[in-house]
């Protein structure tokens, strides 16, 4: 449900900078867009999209629905649309609408 932001400290240690909280049930899948937002995939049979606000913290900037089952992965061609794999079988390309396998 929860993807955990890690930065390091002024020691050079790892801590949590922020947490990200949208999905209903567990996060199976991440990736990074090149320009930096950050794409999750979930049980919860959707693929969200995280963007840095005004003051550097992510925020959920739009919620992919599409799938019927759980989004096991997530892929980004280097055009920019995102790729999902779902537990119903599919997978879906993502470019401002899915394209239907």
């Amino acid at each position: 449900k929860t993807i955990k932001i890690w930065g390091k400290d002024n020691e050079g240690k790892y801590q949590t900078t922020q947490m990200l909280e949208g999905h209903t049930n567990p996060v199976y899948t991440l990736q990074v867009l090149p320009e930096g937002r950050i794409v999750s995939g979930s049980y919860d049979k959707t693929i969200k999209i995280w963007g840095k606000d005004n003051e550097g913290k992510y925020q959920n900037t739009q919620t992919l629905e599409g799938h019927t089952n759980p989004v096991y992965t997530l892929q980004v061609l280097p055009e920019g649309p995102i790729v999902s794999g779902s537990g119903d079988n599919t997978i879906r390309i993502w470019d401002g609408e899915p394209i239907q396998p």
